[in-house]
């Protein structure tokens, strides 16, 4: 029976890496392109709230479209890239296993 996952982690750790990347610049695009599908000058960069007051948004400062897609790339890591390793690697486990019985 197969029980060690480090080497299995790393590989699928480079593809969940990918697959994040790929949909954090998917997202990016999307909102690129409904900007200026509706007529808004988009350029190298978005805006972003900078300060909030009674749940407003009270001021607003630009962020470079790359800047935007790294921040979300961080965060869709925090949330899911674990989990989604943790997955990968036990369907696979559950896999090979299945192939040596």
């Amino acid at each position: 029976m197969i029980k060690d996952t480090k080497h299995l982690d790393e590989l699928i750790e480079g593809r969940v890496d990918k697959q994040i990347e790929s949909f954090a610049d998917d997202i990016s695009k999307q909102i690129l392109k409904f900007v200026e599908d509706n007529g808004g000058d988009v350029r190298d960069r978005f805006y972003e709230v900078r300060d909030w007051h009674d749940g407003k948004p009270l001021t607003y400062g630009a962020i470079n479209i790359s800047r935007y897609k790294f921040e979300l790339e961080c965060v869709i890591s925090k949330l899911v890239k674990d989990k989604m390793i943790e997955k990968d690697t036990k369907f696979l486990l559950d896999k090979m296993n299945s192939l040596i019985k």
